[in-house]
């Protein structure tokens, strides 16, 4: 039988993480550490499941160790897991980021663990600075609800640039953008 394309090798990384009627996505960062939203894990201590889909369907518990506050204009949540993912790869976080440069996110949106891990691609068009240091980044790729807290990667060298936190609504209307959204470095 023909091997099936898994994608580019770093999408590897990208889990689904469900904190009890809440899931989203995720990022393995070391063979036990998952970094995700606060709002996909809003608490520190809650139980979390953590779903590999590669190199094969695995799913381990674990902990939120640290989530920031809801005031935080970060939206970050660390999940401490009970085993190791083995044979998942271990992302490099990016050194510098180039506007205009192809990016990809990979996600569980809209449907979660049912489609997989899905890779949308668009380009970094933003580069939101405080005192010289990346804060936001934003990007034309296509998000939906259930990526958040899922990797977004430089498609060039693989190099993990950030985690995606939104995307854009109005909410006059309650249309969402999904080619315009953001992640945090």
């Amino acid at each position: 039988l023909p091997l099936r394309d898994l994608g580019p090798p770093w999408a590897a990384a990208a889990v689904l993480v469900e904190c009890g009627t809440v899931w989203g996505s995720g990022v393995v960062v070391a063979p036990r550490l998952v970094v995700t939203c606060r709002h996909v894990a809003p608490r520190e201590a809650a139980r979390v499941l953590v779903h590999s889909a590669t190199p094969k369907n695995v799913a381990i518990w674990g902990q939120v160790v640290f989530a920031t506050q809801e005031t935080s204009p970060y939206d970050i949540a660390v999940v401490s897991l009970e085993e190791e993912l083995n044979g998942v790869p271990t992302p490099v976080p990016a050194g510098h980021f180039h506007e205009g440069e192809p990016v990809s996110v990979v996600g569980f949106g809209v449907f979660g663990q049912a489609c997989g891990p899905s890779v949308t691609s668009g380009i970094l068009s933003a580069v939101v600075r405080v005192d010289g240091s990346p804060v936001m980044l934003q990007t034309t790729c296509a998000v939906h609800g259930g990526s958040s807290g899922g990797p977004l990667f430089s498609s060039g060298s693989g190099d993990l640039l950030g985690i995606v936190a939104s995307n854009t609504r109005d909410n006059n209307t309650g249309a969402t953008y999904p080619h315009l959204n953001f992640s945090i470095p």
